[in-house]
């Protein structure tokens, strides 16, 4: 499975070197860093975005203040952050400023909708997705709990309706937790650009996401 990028949090700077220097890197090249869970200064934040490794850079609300995510953010685009995931439902001052700066750096922008406790209706999660587009999104991302296997099968649904309507490669899809575990392994063949993976097994930052090793043993099973 190619289509993998590598999520890490709770890693200090040496950590993270180590893992953008890791073999495991070398076979992927994408790598999603979650800023809310970690701590680097602004120099740090240069030097991890001087390897060839794309990086998707998120600060998720909660630990830091938006002033100072924000600040983190722009540091990342400034360093040559091929992604930044931004919350759809961020203020629109924060949204404008970090858009506008990454599509002036060409860095994709991912505007991102979480919901840890349910999976709302189709047409909801449609009208979120036009949102994120209407926003200058290069992709819409959708991350849902799925307290059921329809839940789940509305998730991936999205999937068909996204690239009948726009094109393939601009969704991402999460159905979070264990029933939604299957959507992590059918997405990338359903059309998303990339699907994400633990570095290793307890490293996880999302409910039901795999680790590497997992997420390889299973693509061998699907050849």
């Amino acid at each position: 499975m190619d289509k993998l990028c590598i999520s890490v949090a709770e890693v200090d700077f040496e950590e993270c070197m180590m893992i953008i220097k890791s073999h495991k890197m070398q076979d992927h090249k994408l790598l999603e860093l979650r800023l809310d869970d970690c701590d680097f200064d602004k120099e740090q934040v240069k030097h991890l975005f001087s390897y060839s490794v794309d990086i998707v850079a998120t600060c998720r609300p909660g630990s830091k203040t938006d002033e100072q995510r924000k600040t983190l953010l722009m540091n990342c685009i400034e360093a040559g952050a091929a992604y930044i995931d931004i919350e759809i439902d961020s203020a629109e001052d924060y949204k404008k400023t970090l858009i506008e700066a990454a599509k002036a750096k060409n860095c994709k922008v991912i505007l991102s909708y979480h919901n840890e406790e349910k999976t709302p209706d189709t047409n909801e999660l449609m009208t979120i997705i036009q949102n994120c587009y209407d926003q200058k999104a290069d992709i819409a991302k959708i991350a849902c709990m799925a307290n059921s296997e329809a839940e789940c099968a509305r998730t991936l649904s999205l999937y068909s309706r996204v690239n009948d309507k726009f094109c393939e490669g601009k969704l991402l899809a999460i159905a979070m937790g264990k029933i939604g575990r299957i959507s992590r392994i059918a997405a990338p063949v359903l059309g998303a650009p990339f699907m994400y993976a633990a570095v290793t097994f307890g490293s996880e930052t999302a409910l039901g996401q795999f680790d590497l090793r997992k997420m390889k043993q299973i693509a061998e099973l699907m050849k």
